[in-house]
């Protein structure tokens, strides 16, 4: 069975989830049948279609999506002990 324009390969679906889910995960997620794909000579295969249909039914339940906001929003914070041994605070 040839591949299918525009199927991706375990890695490339993991890219496309930002790397939230490993490649092992994805071919896991096939096989059992909760990810659409294919094993193609040894290798799993899903499309971009299967792989945000899983995103919004199965990971965004588990507050992927939530998770995702929170990491862009981070930004570093001082620790507070840092602020109590701040160069201002010894003058």
């Amino acid at each position: 069975m040839p591949t299918r324009e525009g199927d991706l390969t375990t890695v490339e679906a993991s890219e496309l989830l930002d790397r939230r889910l490993s490649p092992d995960s994805i071919a896991r997620a096939i096989r059992s049948g909760k990810m659409e794909g294919y094993q193609l000579a040894g290798r799993w295969l899903t499309s971009p279609e299967a792989v945000e249909s899983y995103k919004r039914d199965h990971l965004n339940k588990k507050g992927w999506a939530a998770r995702r906001l929170q990491d862009e929003d981070k930004a570093p914070h001082p620790s507070p002990l840092a602020q109590l041994h701040s160069p201002e605070e010894r003058s």
